[in-house]
């Protein structure tokens, strides 16, 4: 895909492997404080933050707020569900 001559990938994926480098320096920050299990993968953290990030925007600017505590409790139940074990 091109936009006025420019490949939008390689500008998108630096923004977002900038963002995501921010989100896993807050998951480590996280982890020191005690906020996080100290096993805790920075990345992993970061790429569910970056993966979530358009939605919450979507949701927040053009559908309806979205509530912290009913995201926490939506992933939370997905987390500890009887298909809890990773694939």
């Amino acid at each position: 895909m091109r936009l006025q001559g420019v490949e939008p990938q390689p500008q998108v994926a630096s923004y977002y492997d900038a963002v995501g480098e921010r989100f896993a320096c807050l998951a480590r920050r996280w982890a020191e404080a005690g906020l996080v299990a100290p096993a805790t993968s920075p990345d992993a953290v970061a790429r569910a933050f970056t993966t979530l990030m358009p939605g919450m925007i979507v949701m927040q600017n053009l559908v309806r707020g979205t509530d912290a505590g009913d995201l926490y409790a939506g992933l939370a139940a997905l987390a500890t569900g009887p298909h809890s074990s990773a694939p």
